[in-house]
């Protein structure tokens, strides 16, 4: 990864041109966190201060800061390749870092897209990016950078909008599967934030669809002595439905599965509007609405390939033809050698999936 990339969502890693860079000294690894979350990466002579001192500045702070963004500047300007130029620099009123990958920037905006394909309830698109941006994160926000308030306030909203998307992502998923593969995850959600109810109420539904109702029930019974314990409430109304629902087995608790959803099967491309043929040439029939690809059993057709990802990409339809889609995948798509994020296919147009190479065929 070329330029420096900065990673906060966790412990403090500062890398550049792909090499690691050691930052010595608690107030300078305060700076490098305080630039990453500003805006911009751009801060004024107050901002910073405040950020790396709080309430208790030194008697003279600008010489101070001016000395700790010397430190900073000469300790990247080592690591740097000629030619690099200046990272830190005066731009007006404020001082800049320029950081070219920053982890808070790729979850904004793959929350971005997650919560657009939300919106349009393409529920296999939603999921896939909230869980790339749940990627970025490796622990609790700005850990062992915070110490003042405004850095302390800001590493709670960070954590904050992390649960928020875990449970945009859950739901995103039971949307489209049992959700099994939830559980795990969302019980080490819970037991850090118990009284967060739409996250029991998620497994909950996900232990149910699982055929542990008896545990499903133990979960719900749990929240309800942790509510009154913590708050002296009861669970919220859509909560003890939840649970009346799953007492009675009621139907509607299934996932909510497109009927258009395809299966897959081998048949003549003579009789098929589209195909997708496997290196071993296999014809396999592209579904009218959607076809999901990918290496996960739930993948309408499956590539079992360590360089594809779960949910790598899908074929779908636009109404006058067919449109390859990348599932923000690890390895990328390409279409006859050209990297893509979304692009129409033409009859026998080469579709690489990390390298896996399908053709197209269209009647």
């Amino acid at each position: 990864m070329e330029g420096l990339a900065v990673r906060v969502l966790g412990v403090l890693e500062v890398r550049l041109d792909g090499r690691v860079v050691e930052v010595p000294g608690s107030l300078s690894k305060r700076l490098l966190g305080s630039f990453s979350v500003l805006p911009s990466q751009a801060g004024s002579n107050d901002d910073l201060i405040e950020m790396l001192w709080g309430n208790r500045p030194p008697a003279q702070p600008i010489q101070a800061l001016r000395q700790h963004l010397s430190v900073l500047r000469s300790l990247l300007a080592s690591a740097a390749r000629p030619g690099d130029g200046d990272l830190v620099d005066r731009d007006g009123a404020v001082y800049r870092l320029h950081i070219d990958h920053l982890d808070v920037t790729h979850f904004q905006a793959a929350v971005v897209r997650g919560d657009a394909a939300g919106n349009r309830e393409d529920w296999i698109a939603a999921a896939h990016a909230y869980g790339a941006a749940l990627g970025c994160w490796r622990g609790d926000a700005l850990l062992g950078v915070t110490g003042t308030p405004r850095l302390d306030a800001i590493a709670t909203q960070l954590n904050s909008r992390r649960i928020d998307v875990v449970e945009a992502w859950a739901d995103a998923v039971l949307h489209e599967s049992e959700g099994g593969e939830l559980i795990s995850t969302l019980e080490g959600h819970l037991a850090e934030h118990p009284l967060r109810e739409r996250l029991r109420g998620q497994l909950m539904l996900a232990l149910y669809r699982s055929g542990r109702q008896a545990d499903a029930l133990e979960c719900y019974q749990e929240g309800r002595a942790v509510l009154a314990d913590a708050l002296g409430l009861a669970p919220s109304p859509e909560l003890r439905d939840l649970e009346t629902a799953i007492l009675r087995q009621e139907p509607w608790l299934a996932p909510k599965r497109r009927a258009a959803r395809a299966h897959r099967r081998t048949m003549r491309s003579t009789t098929l509007p589209a195909t997708v043929q496997l290196p071993d040439g296999q014809l396999l029939a592209l579904d009218q609405t959607e076809t999901v690809l990918g290496r996960d059993a739930a993948a309408d057709v499956r590539l079992v390939d360590d360089r594809v990802s779960r949910l790598h990409a899908r074929i779908r339809s636009d109404g006058t033809g067919f449109v390859v889609e990348d599932l923000g995948s690890t390895n990328g798509v390409a279409v006859n050698g050209v990297p893509v994020d979304e692009h129409p296919l033409a009859d026998g147009d080469l579709i690489s999936l990390g390298g896996v190479d399908l053709r197209f065929r269209a009647s």
